[in-house]
């Protein structure tokens, strides 16, 4: 027994046999290898990403440069002094265009290149270098609105803003609830319409109830009148809006079912007076809407209280006024039944025309105003579309010695040109400041790691001739 203890601890005391060593050492070799070569793949998709990246940043700030130059600048840098002033920005690089630029005829395709390329990331000494290849590409004419320079001695402009608008609807609301008068005239209009007239709770509708009930959505601008007033201090403004009220949801009031006059019997049935009779109280039925009656419309105007420097523009009467204005489209699904009015009136209440730019002796020129209808950034194209089928400026009256311009019936619109109580001249912009035939090029913009050939990044823009 002793000695097979003896031999059991010899045995126990072994070291790891030669075929459980190899076999760890496949193990081991295996997890090696599969981390090395996700390590490996780690760092080649870090540098793809970086150079991605770098050379996207690379790209948009070339294709910026190139939108800074018209297309004759750049022909010239590319063609003949190697990169110009966009070299000195972009870097070094052989700079090179093909394709013709002619003074008239139809315009070809250019191809602007920049080859061997330095981009960041690749490092000094490494060879990557990068080809940069921009196509211009004509794109069908199109007519841009350009004014002159303009000069701030004899030149006033004013810019519309929605916030106008806004601040006219909350200023309604406030206006209305905060008039005894108002309210309870519209709450007499209800009433007379529905006797039976009541809120959610059933109480009978008076202003209070108006006051409370009435939200800020139910208040539209129905009419807006913008009016110019020109004379030796400046241009003043002053914005008048009318609104109306629609919709404004209230109930009938339902009373119970009549019933007789036994309220039950007790146990011995006989008529019981101990009974309750039925409540004959009137609660709230069917939901109605109520709009504002057209009497109240007078009483439903104010002026839009802006500031002072948004009031009154200029210092002395100007040679030309530009109004940039954008068109109040009425925003919300339900179309009014008399539609939204946009009115703009300019009065020239100058008596001499003090044209300095008129010769010595000879007859000053009227004030020229340019009426400029605006796209709204908000909107987007299709929606734009359908409001200003149903749109067009309802008056554009003037008084005094003035010439006037207006882009009313461009098709940033569907709308009409109507104008009335014009007194003088009146001409479409074609005839004034507007651009026609304005040349627009499609810019797009490839980048190519010159080793491998592959496209790095690509890029889409466009320019117009200026």
């Amino acid at each position: 027994m002793q000695k097979n203890k003896k031999h059991r601890r010899r045995l126990s005391n072994s070291g790891m046999s030669l075929v459980e060593v190899v076999i760890a050492m496949a193990i081991l070799s295996i997890v090696v290898v599969g981390v090395m070569q996700s390590l490996t793949m780690a760092m080649v998709y870090n540098k793809k990403a970086r150079t991605k990246q770098d050379t996207t940043i690379k790209a948009e700030s070339i294709m910026e440069l190139f939108k800074g130059y018209n297309m004759d600048e750049l022909y010239k840098m590319f063609a003949d002094e190697g990169g110009g002033a966009i070299k000195s920005m972009v870097g070094d690089g052989s700079y090179s265009v093909s394709g013709t630029r002619p003074k008239t005829g139809t315009p070809t395709d250019l191809i602007f290149k920049i080859d061997d390329l330095q981009i960041s990331s690749a490092g000094p000494g490494t060879g990557e270098t990068y080809n940069v290849q921009i196509i211009a590409k004509p794109v069908p004419q199109v007519s841009l609105f350009e004014t002159q320079k303009f000069d701030n001695t004899k030149d006033v402009a004013f810019i519309g803003d929605e916030k106008y608008d806004n601040d006219a609807r909350d200023q309604a609301y406030r206006k209305f609830i905060e008039d005894d008068a108002l309210t309870q005239a519209f709450a007499d209009h209800i009433n007379a319409t529905y006797p039976n007239a009541c809120d959610k709770d059933g109480n009978s509708i008076d202003g209070s109830i108006i006051k409370t009930d009435l939200k800020v959505d139910k208040i539209f601008l129905s009419e807006r009148k913008t009016k110019f007033t020109i004379d030796d201090t400046g241009v003043h403004i002053v914005m008048t809006y009318r609104y109306r009220i629609y919709g404004y949801e209230f109930y009938e009031k339902v009373y119970p079912e009549e019933t007789s006059d036994t309220y039950g019997t007790d146990e011995y049935g006989e008529e019981s007076s101990e009974a309750t009779p039925p409540d004959t109280d009137a609660y709230a039925g069917e939901l109605k809407y109520a709009d504002s009656p057209d009497t109240m419309a007078d009483d439903m105007e104010f002026e839009v209280t802006l500031d002072a420097d948004d009031k009154d523009i200029g210092t002395t009467a100007p040679e030309r006024l530009f109004i940039y204005y954008y068109p109040q489209y009425e925003e919300r699904n339900r179309v009014l039944a008399d539609g939204t009015v946009d009115k703009v009136k300019i009065e020239d209440k100058i008596e001499i025309i003090n044209n300095v730019s008129a010769a010595p002796g000879a007859t000053p020129e009227p004030i020229q105003c340019f009426v400029i209808k605006q796209k709204r950034a908000s909107m987007s194209n299709a929606t734009l579309d359908v409001r200003e089928t149903h749109y067009a400026l309802k008056e554009l009256a003037t008084s005094g010695a003035l010439t006037v311009y207006d882009n009313l019936e461009e098709n940033i619109s569907n709308g009409e040109r109507e104008l009335t109580g014009v007194t003088g001249s009146t001409y479409y912009m074609d005839t004034a400041d507007k651009v026609e035939n304005v040349l627009a090029y499609a810019l797009e913009l490839t980048v190519t790691n010159k080793n491998t050939g592959s496209v790095v990044t690509t890029l889409k823009s466009s320019t117009n001739e200026r």
